[in-house]
C-alpha cells in the first residue's frame, strides 16, 4: 500500500470529529517510520533483509517520517481549537 494511503487512514479521523483515533495511528506509522529509517542507517533494506540500499531510500523515508510528525502537530492544533475554540490567550500575548 503506499504511503500516501495510509497517511490518508491516519490522518482522516481528525476531520471527522475522531482526533483521538487519529493520533493513535499517525504514532503508529511514526513509529513504523523510525523502524524503517533505522534498518537503513544499519545498513539494511525497509523490512530489515540484507542488502545494498542507496541515500535517495533513505531521503524518501526521511521525508514520509517529517510529514507524519506535520500531521500530529497539524492534528494537536485542531484537538485545542476545537475543544477549547481558541490557541491560547490572545488578549494577553505580548510582542517580543
Amino acid at each position: 500500500m503506499p504511503f500516501a494511503m495510509r497517511r490518508l487512514h491516519a490522518e482522516l479521523p481528525q476531520y471527522t470529529g475522531l482526533p483521538h483515533q487519529a493520533l493513535d495511528r499517525l504514532y503508529v506509522l511514526q513509529g513504523i517510520c523510525r523502524q524503517i529509517i533505522i534498518n537503513l542507517k544499519n545498513g539494511l533494506t525497509e523490512d530489515g533483509s540484507e542488502m545494498e540500499m542507496t541515500n535517495e531510500n533513505r531521503e524518501g523515508w526521511y521525508r514520509m517520517a517529517f510529514l507524519c510528525y506535520l500531521g500530529i502537530y497539524r492534528c494537536f492544533h485542531l484537538v485545542q481549537y476545537c475543544y477549547y475554540g481558541h490557541y491560547g490567550d490572545e488578549d494577553n500575548r505580548e510582542i517580543r
